[in-house]
């Protein structure tokens, strides 16, 4: 733990809260190099490229015909995404979102800058980016192009709209959990869709422990929700945590699961399954290579506690999925430390409790 009266002498407040936002890990690791601009910290030339491109404000060179136009259009309305991801391609391509440019040149008085950075917006052809995917990939590659634009105009939204503040990571791993559940949905029956998109008993001998985060920019805090049930579906525990402010949303569902697993430890379970939302992470999870993202520390934290368990599963689920905990971590803000209920969930929780139960 931070030595908070000391960091608070030797640094500014801004930068003791920064300072204080970061989780020491229980044991010593070994410090590493990591590379931000890539999820799993590993150094890519492919980002390094973009990153420099974004730092000289180079401007693509417009190098469109009327072929690749139109190889272009047929392109976006085949991608395999939700409807409204085409309609925000198309209307990106065409130029009429609602950025800051275009809102200047219709005489509305918006701000000089970017809503995160504050620096002055810079025109660019968002086309012309475009048409290099589809010169350099595949239209799978396309697809995926416009998930994630999506995921950031999504994160934009968030904080114009709603004044929440968004990772970037966060932002890309929900539209990239979004199309990952549309892409499975699309060949299931509408029967079977709604089975495979709700809560599941685990297998015999497993217990499975749901976990979600949530945040509390106005308390600066964030909220850790978990539910322990068994293979009947009974709720052995259920809890609420508070917890101190942190900036990636990765990092609140990375301590829900630790503080969640650290919990189980005492009642003896042998076989764990662990869910969570956040696809990133339960891949970091389950791959065996070293972590080298900026959570390597949690990371390595949780893995250490799968030894105090016979089995370990993580699984990634949708968030219809993970109700229950998600109305707990909610719940937070009205804790100070720690609620727990044994054996049933409060009631507040009742009725995403009941869904996942019904037989719809």
């Amino acid at each position: 733990m931070w030595r908070m009266d000391t960091v608070r002498a030797l640094f500014n407040p801004m930068v003791a809260d920064e300072i204080l936002k970061i989780r020491v890990p229980f044991e010593p690791y070994k410090d590493k190099w990591i590379w931000i601009e890539e999820a799993n910290g590993c150094f890519k030339v492919k980002s390094a490229y973009r990153l420099f491109q974004a730092i000289n404000s180079r401007e693509v060179v417009e190098t469109s015909n009327r072929v690749q136009e139109n190889y272009m259009w047929k392109s976006l309305w085949k991608m395999h995404v939700p409807q409204k991801i085409k309609n925000f391609a198309w209307r990106a391509c065409k130029n009429i979102l609602p950025t800051l440019t275009n809102l200047r040149h219709r005489n509305m008085i918006v701000e000089e800058g970017c809503s995160f950075c504050l620096r002055l917006q810079q025109q660019q052809s968002f086309k012309e980016n475009v048409k290099i995917v589809l010169d350099n990939g595949t239209e799978a590659d396309l697809a995926l192009f416009f998930v994630l634009c999506w995921g950031m105009w999504y994160r934009r939204n968030k904080h114009k709209m709603e004044g929440e503040r968004v990772t970037p990571n966060a932002a890309a791993n929900m539209a990239m959990s979004l199309h990952k559940s549309f892409t499975e949905l699309k060949n299931l029956n509408a029967t079977v869709a709604r089975k495979s998109y709700r809560w599941k008993h685990p297998p015999p001998e497993f217990l499975k422990l749901n976990v979600d985060g949530a945040t509390f920019i106005e308390y600066r805090k964030v909220g850790i929700g978990l539910i322990l049930r068994d293979s009947t579906g009974t709720v052995v525990m259920a809890a609420t945590i508070s917890e101190t402010e942190v900036n990636d949303p990765s990092t609140i569902e990375l301590l829900a699961i630790l503080r969640g697993m650290q919990m189980c430890i005492p009642l003896g379970i042998p076989k764990l399954m662990v869910e969570s939302d956040c696809l990133m992470l339960v891949n970091e999870l389950q791959s065996s290579q070293a972590p080298s993202s900026v959570n390597s520390n949690l990371v390595m934290e949780v893995k250490n506690l799968m030894s105090c368990f016979h089995e370990v599963l993580f699984e990634h689920v949708n968030r219809t999925c993970n109700g229950v905990a998600h109305v707990l971590a909610r719940y937070a803000w009205n804790v100070c430390d720690v609620q727990m209920w044994w054996g049933s969930a409060p009631a507040f929780a009742g009725q995403a409790l009941w869904f996942d139960h019904a037989d719809l």
